[in-house]
């Protein structure tokens, strides 16, 4: 190839490398340690993400956000999700694949294609009053082809309809994936407000409905569920269904359930289903083995109340508060005087009292430092910061190399110190005789006898200094007072 041509494709080549916008290096995971950082997920929702700190997200509703990326808790906890309306669209489908138009609500509206791992949600609250069909759980509405690890969550999810249908999870309302080693504490309540037709109804304390990979699951469910038309229920799933996805790794093993469902089905088609481990089973191939349960099925018949936790018409509560250690989260309990029904919210992050700032790695002019801060009571670490690059003082300039003082007298000498942006702008000043003048701690000198001294400024990184010649001698009073002392 001539070089001209060569040369030109290799600035054509330039030009389009610059027009193209920055990629994320494969692997690089975002770290997010507050409200902002989960919130700039909606960004980029296909992105690498870790949780570096637990997050308090009490001081506000949550917008569910469709995910497709990777998230790995880390073992951290976000607190005090509330979340009060649905986000997206999607098709869903009954036990008979009747497909309907729905949205969702969590943490997550959707999870697609997505990871979840080592993530704990604690104090989660779901609270959904629609008349669209639509699914709710803590981590997420709607998941497909996602994978969720090693986590937890504790809190409830209640949900009021009027639609047809419906349905709430633990962990995830609807569709298809991996629940692995997770766990779920929760309150599920599921109202059906409908009366001219028959509702689709799913609770499950895993997934609502659909199709799952669950192994090595513990869900403690406490359900509470009023279907006028036909009630799914299940500790693990609602109804283990295809529901439209290919979804091949069906395996629902090594769990363990406990709990009670409390539940009607006001239909005269009776179908309520409700067992330990999903409430219908409408899938031909999948593996089963090693699960148990301590799990009861508490079926009514009186239609004339919705199901609630709490028992009275009008529950009188007391809430107790417990403070927030090192090792602990803070919470608030609120229990009703009446029944005796109770539930906890408000959480707070575990306080530490953090010690001094140590240097752990100090800053030099060639790199950054490191400085940490690590709780008095159990020693864990509470704060860190960067320290900057050092930048030493270059030049040190006294506004006078002479003065001449009496016995008594005090001075001050003006200075510059450069450059502005240098780490230590802080000076050392000392005497070479105090017998003749003192210097103070900020510069101030003072004469003391006849003579002369070598007042000196040393910049405190060491790197400049400047002196000062103080000459002093006494007044003729001062002369003749000392004769006749």
């Amino acid at each position: 190839m001539p070089v001209k041509k060569t040369i030109t494709l290799l600035l054509a080549c330039l030009l389009l490398a610059s027009a193209c916008p920055a990629v994320r290096a494969e692997g690089v995971a975002v770290e997010i340690r507050d409200r902002a950082g989960l919130e700039a997920i909606a960004q980029d929702p296909a992105g690498h993400y870790v949780l570096t700190a637990d997050i308090d997200l009490g001081d506000g509703d949550w917008t569910p956000i469709p995910f497709s990326g990777t998230l790995d808790g880390a073992g951290h906890t976000i607190l005090n999700l509330h979340v009060t309306e649905t986000r997206g669209s999607r098709t869903t489908y009954d036990g008979n694949d009747k497909p309907y138009t729905s949205s969702f609500a969590g943490l997550f509206s959707e999870l697609v294609d997505a990871q979840v791992t080592d993530l704990n949600l604690l104090g989660a609250l779901i609270e959904i009053e629609n008349s669209d069909n639509a699914f709710a759980g803590m981590l997420a509405g709607y998941v497909e082809n996602s994978s969720i690890s090693n986590c937890t969550v504790s809190g409830r999810v209640h949900m009021a309809t009027y639609a047809i249908d419906a349905g709430i999870g633990s962990i995830a309302g609807y569709g298809c994936g991996s629940f692995l080693n997770c766990s779920s504490e929760a309150e599920l309540v599921h109202e059906d407000h409908t009366s001219e037709h028959r509702c689709e109804e799913f609770v499950g304390g895993i997934l609502g409905c659909g199709i799952a990979h669950i192994e090595g699951c513990t869900s403690a469910i406490e359900a509470y569920v009023s279907c006028n038309g036909f009630a799914h229920n299940g500790g693990l799933t609602g109804m283990y269904h295809v529901c439209g996805f290919s979804f091949d790794d069906r395996v629902v093993s090594n769990n363990f359930v406990s709990g009670t469902i409390r539940f009607y089905e006001n239909n005269y088609i009776r179908k309520a289903y409700c067992e330990p481990y999903y409430g219908e089973h409408l899938s031909a191939t999948y593996r089963a083995e090693g699960n148990s349960h301590a799990f009861k099925r508490a079926e009514t018949w009186d239609y004339s109340q919705i199901l609630r936790p709490e028992t009275c018409a009008n529950p009188d509560y007391e809430t107790t508060v417990t403070e927030a250690d090192c090792d602990s989260f803070g919470f608030a309990t609120h229990s009703c005087r009446g029944c005796g029904y109770s539930y906890t919210d408000s959480y707070t992050l575990k306080q530490h009292e953090s010690g001094a700032w140590e240097t752990v790695t100090p800053a030099t002019t060639e790199r950054e430092g490191l400085a940490q801060r690590h709780c008095l009571l159990c020693g864990a670490l509470t704060d860190e910061r960067v320290l900057e690059r050092l930048v030493l003082c270059q030049s040190l300039t006294l506004s006078q190399q002479q003065v001449r003082l009496h016995p008594g007298d005090t001075a001050s000498i003006s200075y510059e110190l450069l450059p502005a942006e240098a780490s230590d702008r802080s000076l050392l000043w000392t005497s070479g005789d105090e017998t003749v003048a003192t210097v103070s701690a900020d510069g101030l000198i003072t004469a003391i006898d006849s003579g002369e001294a070598l007042i000196i400024a040393r910049s405190a990184d060491g790197a400049v200094s400047a002196a000062c010649t103080v000459k002093v001698s006494k007044t003729f009073g001062q002369w003749l007072g000392g004769i006749f002392r």
